[in-house]
């Protein structure tokens, strides 16, 4: 495993990549990486047949994923651009909000949080959302061809789907309409 932990000080990155000729990992690596940082700027390439995990080092951090999303942990359309194809999952979060714009991931991603909201058309093949809260705002979209699970971080949640259900790991009808293209939609915990 490579794992690196950067703590910036002031208006410096925890992790900075300056160049497109910086790297973690190559074509031929296998091992899982780890980026922890609360601030984060990335150019060059990251690449691993691997997990690769994006978490901020304190819990009640913001992450933002895609271009003009809020987060203190924020990664734009270039910067994901940089993480190379092939991963056998992209980790992001833990404990945090996630504010997700347009952006897609052709590697399987997993996002935890406390509460995630996708403002932007997000594209992906295998998606897993573990979540106390997913909100689908008004431009966003979940689109994908392969599998979503959609699950409560809490096993023992109350689970209402469309208007008026009750649960506290809910989505609206709206939001379940903008849920499109995966051949498998799975709601709630599998244990």
């Amino acid at each position: 495993e490579t794992a690196i932990r950067g703590e910036g000080k002031g208006s410096f990155n925890g992790i900075h990549m300056n160049s497109i000729k910086d790297s973690i990992g190559g074509k031929t690596t296998k091992a899982s990486i780890n980026l922890m940082a609360n601030t984060i700027a990335l150019a060059g390439k990251i690449q691993s047949k691997g997990v690769l995990s994006l978490q901020p080092i304190e819990d009640d951090s913001t992450i933002g994923i895609g271009d003009f999303s809020m987060g203190l942990f924020n990664l734009t359309s270039a910067e994901l651009h940089t993480l190379q194809e092939g991963f056998s999952e992209i980790l992001i979060g833990r404990d945090e909000s996630i504010d997700i714009r347009a952006y897609q991931f052709k590697d399987k991603v997993t996002f935890l949080a406390d509460s995630i909201s996708f403002n932007g058309e997000f594209f992906v093949h295998d998606m897993v959302v573990k979540s106390h809260k997913i909100n689908i705002g008004e431009f966003g979209a979940i689109r994908g061809t392969g599998n979503l699970l959609l699950e409560p971080k809490d096993v023992t949640v109350d689970i209402g789907l469309g208007d008026g259900a009750s649960g506290e790991f809910s989505l609206t009808t709206d939001a379940i309409f903008k849920i499109t293209g995966f051949s498998d939609v799975i709601v709630g915990n599998l244990l």
